[in-house]
C-alpha cells in the first residue's frame, strides 16, 4: 500500500524489494535513489552474511571448533568483569548491560 495524504491507497506497480521479494514500496520513485542503493547494498551484505554463517558453522561441525561460545573465552570474559560495581550498586548485573 502507498501512503500519501493521510490515505492509504493500492501501489500502482510492483517491484522487486531489496530482499529479493516481490514487494510494493521498495521503488526510486517512491523512496528515492540513495535509499533504495542502501536498501540494495544492505541487502547484499545480509546474504553474504548468511552464507558466510553458514560456511562457519560447517567448519566449527567438520572440525570441532567451539567458534565464539568457547569455555576458555566465556572464562576470560568473567575473569575481566568488574564484580564491585554489581556489588556496589546492591543488585547484579549483567555484563555489558548498562549501571
Amino acid at each position: 500500500m502507498k501512503q500519501g495524504r493521510g490515505e492509504l491507497r493500492p501501489s500502482t506497480h510492483d517491484t522487486r524489494s531489496w530482499d529479493g521479494s516481490h514487494g510494493r514500496g521498495c521503488s526510486c520513485d517512491e523512496n528515492g535513489i540513495r535509499w533504495t542503493a542502501y536498501a540494495a547494498v544492505l541487502g547484499g551484505l545480509k546474504a553474504t552474511s548468511r552464507g558466510l554463517q553458514g560456511r562457519m558453522a560447517r567448519l566449527e561441525a567438520r572440525h570441532g571448533l567451539s567458534g565464539r561460545n568457547s569455555a576458555g573465552v566465556n572464562y576470560e570474559y568473567w575473569q575481566r568483569w568488574d564484580w564491585s560495581r554489581a556489588v556496589r550498586s546492591g543488585r547484579r548485573q549483567r555484563p555489558g548491560s548498562a549501571p
